[in-house]
């Protein structure tokens, strides 16, 4: 908590991000990459939570925020959603006037078996969805172009849900194959897409087990990687 006040007060910010930790009942830590610090704008930040990048992320633990952005502009976390980050972040970023991230792992974000992310798959996580919908309708009416961003925003928000309801074993998981590939030929102009997500998205309706069994293998590959 020092390090960020000092931060936000030597950069002048609204917003001070840290870099962070995730770790696992057993002990285990990951993300050892190396950031630099950087200072964004609110439209740069924003960018930044929308495109994943990641250095910010939209999560509100490893953040120290200004009070009179919540105060001055009556922004609120919603009650009796998860997901509660996505409905708030980008707002609060729009409203500040600097965003200054450090690289400093300065918090552990312990991922809980029995945890409400970390539980099956259940249709309260269809929350985000939403969130994404009230984030593009924002923008929308501040006419900022952000059409880029938000439609990346939309389909990896998308593609993670069916990833979490395809390793939980997610019965309903029909709706959300056939929302994806209506939207394919429109997902694969997008220019943040990488060539990975593109073949993805090609894969998720008609190729769904072969899909499936790919995820899988990246699971395992990440899960090595954790031990």
């Amino acid at each position: 908590m020092k390090s960020l006040l000092e931060n936000a007060i030597k950069e002048n910010a609204d917003i001070s991000v840290c870099d962070f930790y995730y770790i696992n009942e057993e002990g285990k830590m990951w993300n050892q990459k190396n950031k630099e610090p950087k200072l964004y704008s609110n439209i740069e930040g924003i960018k930044d939570i929308l495109l994943d990048c990641p250095n910010t992320e939209v999560m509100t633990w490893n953040k120290l925020y200004k009070l009179s952005l919540f105060r001055e502009h009556e922004i609120y976390f919603p009650k009796g959603k998860i997901h509660e980050d996505n409905f708030t972040t980008y707002r609060l970023y729009y409203f500040a006037n600097k965003i200054s991230f450090i690289p400093d792992k300065l918090y552990y974000y312990l991922q809980r078996s029995n945890s409400i992310m970390g539980k099956k798959f259940n249709v309260k996580r269809l929350d985000i969805l939403q969130a994404v919908e009230e984030t593009r309708n924002f923008f929308q009416n501040k006419n900022i172009n952000l059409s880029s961003e938000l439609d990346y925003y939309e389909i990896m928000t998308k593609i993670g849900i069916l990833n979490n309801m395809l390793r939980d074993e997610y019965e309903e998981k029909e709706n959300m194959i056939n929302e994806i590939h209506s939207n394919k030929k429109v997902y694969q102009k997008n220019k943040y897409l990488n060539m990975k997500t593109k073949l993805a998205l090609s894969l998720i309706r008609d190729k769904a087990k072969l899909y499936a069994f790919l995820l899988s293998i990246l699971d395992n590959k990440k899960n090595k990687k954790i031990k």
